[in-house]
């Protein structure tokens, strides 16, 4: 395939777009790796019911068995850090490399080589008619990568794993003129922002639309840094009398995004067992949250103390954490978006008025799926492949589930 072939008119499709197309059966399979969406996206009734289609042919490759592989056709397990040798890149452009310490526990294998492994078979190939992915392992993997960084900003092609095997990490760029990598970016100021030299020319801040090539020059054209100014757009929901207060969501000190794996440490699990909403209420009250997509009833933890970690009071208005899987939800039905059905908007919204209960039966629900919760996380790792006693959809060929149950073993 030639290069200009290749879609790239404007950004990588996101998530939510990727879930709204397979919602409406335009795409067909998907393949999941290290990620939980059925816990971290959304309007996660709504997710659950797509993993949940019976046209969808799902892989789910991961270290446990999540949320998300609840839903899996197959699963394929993975090897984690220590297990597999590669290379990552701190924030400050600093490129590490991680040794392979011991072996990953049964079938379990690198991504790469899963990917690698599943090129091979179905024999992909470039316009010459050789193997479109022509390495095999990390090191080789890294090379290609230097060879695609070449005259970017991250230019890396004077990296090698022997540089990298030294003391300390190394700052990209690192080529010729910089063999060493690069401590300071643009001593000399900047000049990829240049109109002769730009990619892209800026877009618009509201609606997302490309700007031009004859506007960004018109502007800038000594090619500086530009700072523009966004137009204040008001939130699609303002509380009001049925929701009278806001809601938020954020980390909590114990837990790492979906807890697949800090929710197996029992001592962070004991310091936040479940999920909670730190509302100005009696601490350990059970309470309704309840939004227009849904209602969840959590724990309370009283809002008018004063966060230890930040040494400031915290908020009066609803706060939920990120981290804990939705087993509390209990769904209802509304309308939404003109669409009719059961969904739970996470990323905040309009908050209905609260009360706390001790009604018995959902006292012992929401133990009941704390429990549940308990219980998945405290699964082992993934060491054989899952589910392979499928029935492939009319889009998934028949020599393709032969390849996957292959390379899962």
């Amino acid at each position: 395939m030639e290069p200009s072939a290749i879609p790239h008119d404007g950004p990588p499709t996101h998530a939510m777009e990727i879930f709204r197309l397979t919602e409406q059966h335009e795409v067909r399979m998907l393949w999941i790796s290290a990620t939980d969406p059925a816990v971290s996206l959304p309007e996660l009734a709504r997710i659950r019911s797509i993993l949940d289609q019976e046209e969808l042919f799902l892989v789910v490759q991961d270290l446990f068995l999540t949320e998300t592989a609840q839903f899996a056709d197959v699963v394929l397990p993975a090897a984690t850090w220590g297990e597999k040798t590669g290379t990552f890149t701190n924030a400050d452009r600093t490129v590490h490399l991680c040794e392979k310490a011991v072996d990953p526990p049964g079938d379990a294998r690198p991504d790469l080589d899963i990917f690698l492994d599943y090129a091979a078979r179905m024999g992909f190939q470039d316009k010459r008619g050789a193997p479109l992915v022509h390495w095999n392992g990390p090191e080789q993997a890294f090379e290609a990568w230097k060879h695609c960084s070449a005259g970017r900003p991250c230019d890396g092609t004077g990296l090698s794993y022997a540089q990298l095997r030294g003391p300390s990490g190394i700052q990209w760029p690192v080529t010729e003129d910089a063999p060493d990598g690069t401590d300071r970016l643009y001593p000399d100021g900047v000049t990829w922002a240049h109109p002769d030299r730009c990619v892209t020319y800026g877009k618009d801040l509201v609606s997302g639309e490309p700007l031009g090539e004859e506007w960004y020059r018109s502007v800038n054209p000594r090619g500086k840094a530009l700072i523009r100014s966004a137009p204040y757009i008001p939130p699609k929901e303002w509380p009001d009398d049925e929701h009278p207060s806001p809601l938020t969501n954020g980390r909590t000190l114990y837990h790492f995004h979906t807890r697949t794996k800090t929710g197996r440490v029992p001592e962070l699990e004991v310091a936040a067992p479940g999920v909670w909403v730190e509302i100005a209420a009696a601490e350990g009250d059970l309470v309704d949250v309840t939004t227009e997509r849904g209602t969840l009833h959590a724990h309370s933890a009283a809002g008018a103390t004063t966060d230890p970690l930040l040494r400031r009071p915290r908020p009066a208005e609803p706060l939920l954490p990120l981290t804990h899987r939705p087993s509390g939800l209990r769904l209802e039905r509304h309308r939404a978006h003109g669409r009719s059905g059961q969904h739970v908007e996470r990323s905040g919204g309009r908050v209905g008025r609260r009360r706390s209960t001790t009604d018995p039966d959902r006292l012992r629900a929401a133990h009941s799926a704390q429990e549940h919760d308990r219980h998945l996380h405290s699964g082992p790792r993934v060491t054989r492949s899952v589910g392979l006693d499928f029935t492939v959809p009319g889009l998934i060929t028949a020599g393709s589930q032969l390849l996957l149950e292959s390379i899962a073993g």
